[in-house]
């Protein structure tokens, strides 16, 4: 696209596609008006402009609508776009996989509930294409993981898409034995400055194991980037009753212990939030909510800020202020 990007592209593991390292959650509010699906897909194609590649739909509240959101944004195919789609069986149930192939063969059955699922996305985003199908390992179709897995990478080889992704739970106890039994090029968590172990973990596995990471919630459900105070603020109403002050300190106080990651204007905490998370080669996108406009220079304008120093790196490990 022409005019000045703003966002840098990164090479996504286990395929031959880059892609931004920032991207964007595609999610809908249920009961928005129409103006506000026109805002959001004028930012869609504001995004775009900066750079932008990678669009999550699989981690949308409702992943067909916001396949329909983008298709709609984008009416001309776009070889570049990296479009995120969440994988179901569809339907068709899969089992542990013949006898005679082991737990991670092929299942038909499986399969076909992808391919039914992966045309589904494929019909709604059209003139776009899915990129990455993703399998939440924790949802309701856990049992399936392996069957799943093995299809998964089947359609890959096939060409029907390009790469494949894990859903794998923010927690070391439980990510790091799915990170050993699958060995993914590529997978999502949740990762945030507040909770910088899980991070470490990753740091340390990254250094003798390839994989991306699509890096989801760095905003700690809007502490950091001011969005959670801000709704919390708007969703009041005369009936709601008197501020649990005990309830809001135990909220928010993490968040103010982070207050010298933005002091003398070198950037706001919810840039700071991305530069703890950009250095990082295993990060290949992070999956940030559609900013409202005037909140855009908190996310595009991350990149140009001042890196975390040392020390405050060692501080966030730490945990002081």
């Amino acid at each position: 696209m022409a005019g000045e990007r703003t966002v840098g592209q990164r090479p996504v593991p286990g395929t031959r596609r880059t892609a931004s390292i920032l991207g964007i959650l595609v999610d809908l509010s249920p009961v928005a008006p129409p103006e506000a699906d026109r805002q959001r897909i004028a930012q869609l194609r504001k995004a775009r402009a900066e750079g932008v590649t990678v669009f999550d739909v699989a981690g949308s509240n409702a992943p067909a609508q916001a396949e329909r959101m983008v298709a709609t944004a984008f009416p001309r195919a776009d070889p570049e776009l990296l479009v995120l789609v969440r994988a179901r069986l569809s339907g068709s149930r899969a089992g542990r996989g013949p006898e005679t192939g082991g737990p991670l063969a092929t299942d038909p059955r499986a399969l076909e509930g992808l391919r039914t699922s992966l045309a589904e996305s494929r019909r709604r985003l059209a003139p776009q294409s899915p990129g990455i199908l993703e399998w939440s390992v924790g949802g309701p179709d856990a049992d399936e993981a392996d069957t799943a897995v093995a299809a998964l990478e089947s359609l890959r080889t096939e060409g029907e898409i390009a790469g494949w992704s894990l859903r794998l739970a923010p927690d070391r106890e439980t990510l790091g034995p799915q990170l050993a039994r699958y060995r993914p090029k590529l997978f999502s968590t949740e990762l945030s400055l507040l909770d910088p172990s899980l991070t470490r973990y990753l740091e340390s596995e990254a250094r003798t194991a390839e994989f991306g990471t699509f890096v989801r919630d760095p905003f700690a459900n809007g502490l950091l980037d001011g969005t959670r105070f801000s709704s919390a603020l708007s969703d009041r109403t005369p009936r709601t009753g008197p501020v649990d002050v005990r309830a809001l300190r135990t909220e928010f106080s993490p968040v103010l212990r982070l207050g010298y990651l933005s002091t003398g204007n070198r950037r706001t905490l919810a840039q700071s939030a991305l530069q703890y998370l950009l250095p990082r080669s295993w990060v290949t996108s992070i999956l940030v909510p559609l900013p409202r406009p005037e909140r855009w220079e908190d996310v595009f304008g991350a990149a140009k800020t001042a890196p975390l120093s040392v020390e405050e790196l060692l501080q966030v490990e730490s945990g002081t202020s």
